[in-house]
């Protein structure tokens, strides 16, 4: 796990990565490694959570048409179509995936024009299904979590003790 977590991608991005791909694996009935495939894509495509979050809504919704192609092909059609409708200037991002994969600019845009209906999401939607995935990966993974609501909960509880303490330490309240 070290490995595939680099300075490039964050812990708890990784672990949505990894539920995410767990949940292809599942679609795809393979024992292809999709959580390589789908760390590639998003080290590739250079994404952050909105974007994979994105990402996941249409592919959910592909998925759930029971729409037939290739899961390679949907994986990093639904992942450019995330960046593009998320982002205005991706220039130097086509550049580079034009170089990795000749003719990608001109058939990914295609691909997103015919599929225009699977990107229709409200940020609520988005909102929505990122609240939905971190609660799934923060139950999996506890220990990797910090409780900030406890924490503050407790420094409250100490900090009303100590100043009830401190109260009853005043001369009037003290008696002889």
């Amino acid at each position: 796990m070290n490995q595939l977590v680099s300075s490039d991608i964050k812990l708890k991005s990784f672990l949505l990565l990894k539920k995410f791909s767990e949940s292809l694996n599942t679609y795809a009935q393979t024992d292809e490694n999709m959580l390589k495939k789908i760390l590639d894509i998003y080290l590739i495509m250079k994404m952050n959570d909105f974007e994979f979050t994105f990402w996941v809504l249409i592919l959910e919704k592909f998925l759930a048409d029971n729409t037939i192609q290739s899961i390679q092909k949907l994986i990093k059609y639904c992942a450019y179509a995330a960046k593009a409708l998320t982002n205005t200037d991706i220039g130097l991002l086509d550049t580079e995936l034009e170089e990795k994969y000749p003719g990608f600019y001109i058939k990914s845009h295609k691909w997103i024009k015919k599929y225009q209906k699977y990107t229709l999401s409200t940020p609520q939607d988005i909102n929505k299904k990122y609240n939905e995935l971190s609660l799934s990966i923060q139950y999996e993974n506890k220990d990797f979590y910090i409780n900030y609501g406890k924490i503050v909960e407790e420094l409250v509880i100490n900090w009303v003790k100590v100043k009830e303490h401190a109260q009853s330490l005043r001369p009037e309240n003290i008696d002889i």
